[in-house]
């Protein structure tokens, strides 16, 4: 609100500018319209001014004789003017009880309420009001003021002496859980904890040694309950009654201390964060200078905070082909947006890191006041997705490349995905067959029950070998083997993989292998069986064979048969060639027969 100038020329300006009406005549005291300025510059005033003030109006418009500002005493003219001043700040009217001087030099009470006027466009044009005399009942005494003002203050007043309590208000004694009587004249160590009385004595030795001991301190009384309560004591040396006396302001501060432990818990349980986390933490101010890191920024970034601390941050970590999109995040968080990324971000030593990065506004009662970011350090999940995209490469390759027939199935037995190989041997492509049911293209009608076993017996994650027909596109059969798996990931089992491999040449060459053997087993069959009229000599038992000629007996056997020979005598040829040896096995026993 501007006020009205204290020149003359400006006051002249305010005449032209205030409506001139009548003011009332016939009221007690004194109506006004004045500029806002220290002097209380009347540009219009009653005649109740006579009366009041012992001054005629001429003598105080315009100050020509003495200035309304000059009556006040000088002790009030600060609190006239700041509450006058508060109220036309926010448009309210005031009233205010002050002390003014007569022309006489009489002092006076005086009550006054007045507002402030303004033009349309909210300009403050100039003050009007009332003032009246206080009569003698209506003006408060010094000591009921005070009687007031000890009663109904919310602290607790206590005046002690020789180490009494002589005088305190009802606050001190409700304080403390004591009737005003109970504590009348009570020794003030009785309401001191243990650490009460310590800090007094700290307090009282220090004042000895001349050091200054501050009036203000905390310390901890103690109720009639025997609990502890936090106070702050706001203490004065004083004269009463001819004697030194304690004069002191108390005040429960229980309720802040709660709150202040509960702030400092909250401080440490962030500190703790900050320093503990994980995460390389940077606070900034609004100009993005750096205020404050955590340990993981400084192993990080190689950067230790005593070597940064004021620095623009984008100008220390981000990489020149970076700054605009870094710039660009920042604004975001200035308009207090919240920044999720990922990036590239530079080292102490020059070397990049992967980061994943995340910013927000730092906001203090309602305002922001900097930013934070979080930097993780990505590099080895870069790695690690590095390595996958090389795996899956490297799969899809053995997949797309196998001579081999792949496919891949979901929980039901319906086609995900099949690769060339399996394409060119059943001739079905991936697009006429992907989410449909396998057993329903590749296998017979008579087989289904048969296929569907094996399939349940890998989707209960088991792994099968066989060998089998499965049909084509064009429905002829192909002998394949094939081979089944469960797939798992992260161990929950998604779905099947089956590989066929064709083995068509291999089933030829097996019947060709067999039809040979049976061959080769009929042949051999033939030739070592004897059959037939065998030509035999009737004398010396000779055999004639195919070709003509004539072969002993055993011989010819052993030659047309897997019949062989041991050698021996039968019990007439040994009667006769070895008599004496046929005598001794026959008297053993040892001879069968004749």
């Amino acid at each position: 609100m501007g006020q009205i100038n204290k020149e003359k020329s400006g006051k002249a300006e305010g005449l032209k500018r205030v409506e001139k009406t009548r003011l009332p005549e016939n009221l007690p005291g004194v109506i006004y319209r004045c500029a806002n300025d220290r002097d209380w510059t009347m540009l219009d005033i009653s005649n109740g001014c006579i009366d009041l003030l012992e001054y005629q109006p001429e003598d105080l418009i315009d100050d020509k004789i003495v200035s309304y500002g000059d009556l006040i005493v000088p002790e009030d003219r600060d609190l006239v003017f700041t509450e006058v001043q508060k109220a036309i700040n926010e448009h309210k009217s005031y009233i205010i009880e002050y002390r003014i001087r007569t022309a006489s030099g009489k002092i006076k009470w005086v009550w006054e309420q007045g507002i402030g006027v303004f033009s349309d466009d909210g300009e403050l044009l100039s003050l009007e009001g009332y003032i009246t005399e206080l009569t003698e009942s209506r003006v408060m005494s010094k000591e009921e003021k005070y009687r007031l003002l000890v009663e109904n203050i919310k602290d607790a007043i206590v005046i002690s002496q020789f180490d009494r309590f002589i005088f305190f208000n009802e606050q001190f004694a409700t304080m403390l859980g004591y009737t005003v009587a109970e504590l009348t004249m009570k020794d003030y160590r009785d309401v001191y904890t243990v650490r009460g009385v310590e800090i007094l004595r700290e307090r009282s030795a220090r004042r000895n040694r001349g050091e200054d001991v501050s009036s203000q301190y905390e310390t901890v009384f103690k109720r009639k309950d025997g609990s502890d309560i936090d106070v702050e004591a706001n203490v004065s040396i004083i004269q009463y009654k001819g004697s030194v006396a304690t004069f002191a302001v108390i005040r429960d501060i229980s309720d802040r201390k709660k709150v202040d432990l509960e702030i400092q818990k909250q401080k440490q349980y962030f500190e703790a964060l900050y320093t503990s986390s994980p995460g390389a933490i940077v606070s900034l101010d609004m100009k993005h200078r750096i205020v404050n890191v955590n340990p993981q920024f400084e192993r990080l970034f190689g950067h230790p905070l005593q070597e940064i601390e004021g620095k623009n941050i984008d100008d220390l970590i981000v990489p020149k082909d970076f700054l605009k999109d870094a710039k660009d995040t920042t604004k975001l968080i200035e308009k207090g947006g919240v920044a999720v990324k990922e990036a590239k971000r530079l080292k102490k030593d020059g070397t990049l890191v992967d980061v994943s990065i995340g910013g927000a506004p730092i906001i203090v009662d309602g305002k922001q006041i900097g930013i934070i970011a979080i930097y993780m350090d990505i590099s080895l999940i870069r790695e690690a997705e590095e390595e996958i995209r090389k795996q899956k490469q490297y799969f899809e390759a053995l997949f797309t490349s196998a001579s081999d027939a792949i496919v891949s199935l979901d929980l039901q037995g319906n086609v995900v995905s099949v690769n060339p190989f399996f394409e060119k041997l059943f001739g079905y492509t991936q697009v006429g067959i992907q989410g449909k049911n396998l057993d329903s293209f590749i296998v017979s009608e008579d087989s289904l029950s048969d296929a569907s076993n094996i399939t349940k017996a890998v989707q209960a994650g088991g792994i099968t070998r066989f060998e089998r027909k499965r049909k084509r596109e064009d429905g002829s059969f192909v002998d394949v083997s094939v081979s089944g798996a469960p797939i798992i990931v992260d161990g929950e089992h998604v779905g099947a993989l089956a590989i066929y491999r064709d083995i068509s040449e291999r089933k030829k060459a097996e019947e060709e292998r067999e039809r040979m053997i049976s061959e080769l087993q009929e042949a051999l069959r033939k030739v070592n069986t004897l059959s037939g009229l065998i030509p035999i000599c009737a004398n010396c038992k000779k055999i004639r064979d195919d070709q003509g000629y004539w072969s002993d007996v055993e011989l010819y056997i052993s030659k047309h048969s897997a019949a062989e020979f041991s050698h021996g005598l039968c019990n007439d040829c040994m009667k006769k060639l070895y008599p004496e040896q046929y005598d001794r096995l026959r008297s053993q026993g040892k001879l069968k027969g004749n």
